[in-house]
């Protein structure tokens, strides 16, 4: 049987998992730094190939300027700077860019892990939401904005990425 490199993501919290036999699949670890490759074997029991690096960069083309380390919204096939009193952006976030660009530019943006920013100044062991215009908010004092938890603060340089589609009107 020849062996198949068809890529399966699943959130799971215990293995082992019985997969398709030769196919490999690839689960994002606990801290969603990488993947774990397995590869179903004859019986279908996922065994451990190893660790494979998260690809976690994307890019689209920005539709405004938008300064780096803001949290990215995708509408229209476009980046914008997220604002949680847009209703089109309540489920269009996607990361926070890494570059600052302007209208017409490549955006880059970081889907997972830890953005890092010294004299960034958050509150650790906090979470973070969208605010408006790309900012980042540690409560919503708006009733019209969507509420949408987008980060957490590990240290005040440092912002663990969320990515929830839950959010509340």
């Amino acid at each position: 049987m020849a062996t198949t490199k068809q890529v399966y993501q699943h959130a799971v919290d215990v293995l082992p998992l019985i997969g398709l036999v030769g196919h490999f699949y690839y689960i994002e670890n606990g801290n969603g730094t990488d993947l774990d490759e397995y590869l179903a074997d004859s019986s279908g029991i996922l065994r451990f190939i190893g660790a494979r690096p998260v690809l976690n960069i994307i890019s689209y083309i920005s539709a405004e300027a938008i300064p780096s380390y803001t949290p990215v919204a995708i509408y229209n096939n476009l980046a914008y700077k997220l604002d949680a009193s847009n209703t089109n952006h309540q489920f269009a976030f996607v990361g926070f860019s890494t570059n600052g660009t302007i209208a017409g530019q490549t955006c880059l943006i970081q889907q997972i892990g830890e953005l890092e920013l010294i004299g960034w100044g958050l509150t650790p062991n906090t979470q973070y939401l969208a605010g408006t215009a790309g900012t980042i908010v540690t409560n919503n004092t708006t009733p019209n904005n969507f509420t949408k938890v987008i980060g957490y603060a590990t240290t005040s340089n440092k912002l663990q990425i969320i990515k929830d589609y839950t959010t509340i009107n």
